[in-house]
């Protein structure tokens, strides 16, 4: 695969093979969302670097990114160095990264103008992040857009009561957690 534009403002550009991930990164990314990134910036180039720290020499933001450029051979990724105080400012970039656009909710009506503007102009829908449902063909089929989890606090009164609910929410096929405070 041929190495992309580069499109987007940068500190250098690094070889990915010498760019060392964050440990603690939660953010797992799968085959598919891989595949789909790679796609996307083959097409459209690289639209912003890969964040790394000057302090720890880890990336903080664009784990996905970095995984399809080792992936493909690519030999050269913008990246921009940015600084942080301590490892607690560091990590909390890395979680924000993941975090933040949980939080966002599609605006359903206009998310599907979108999507139909779309395809009458006969675009891709995979370069938009969108992906067929039923493994269909992108442009044949309608997009289902499944609304982020929602995550919910509870607190209990006690151990038991805790317990129990898990129970009961996990037999209804919910996913559960319990968290001590």
């Amino acid at each position: 695969m041929p190495t992309p534009a580069i499109r987007c403002s940068y500190t250098r550009l690094a070889d990915p093979g010498k760019l060392k991930p964050h440990l603690r990164n939660p953010n797992q990314h799968s085959a598919e969302q891989l595949r789909l990134y790679a796609k996307i910036i083959a097409h459209a180039g690289w639209r912003r670097p890969i964040t790394v720290s000057k302090r720890s020499g880890r990336i903080i933001r664009g784990h996905g990114a970095w995984q399809v450029a080792k992936a493909a051979g690519w030999k050269k990724v913008p990246i921009e160095v940015q600084a942080y105080a301590d490892d607690a400012q560091e990590l909390a970039d890395v979680l924000a990264d993941n975090q933040l656009a949980r939080y966002a909710r599609d605006d359903q009506e206009a998310l599907a103008k979108l999507v139909a503007d779309l395809k009458a102009a006969q675009f891709d829908l995979e370069l938009a992040g969108l992906l067929p449902v039923d493994g269909g063909d992108a442009a044949g089929v309608e997009i289902e857009v499944a609304p982020p989890p929602l995550q919910i606090l509870i607190q209990c009164e006690s151990e038991r009561h805790q317990v129990q609910l898990l129970r009961e929410l996990t037999a209804q096929g919910l996913q559960v957690r319990a968290q001590i405070a």
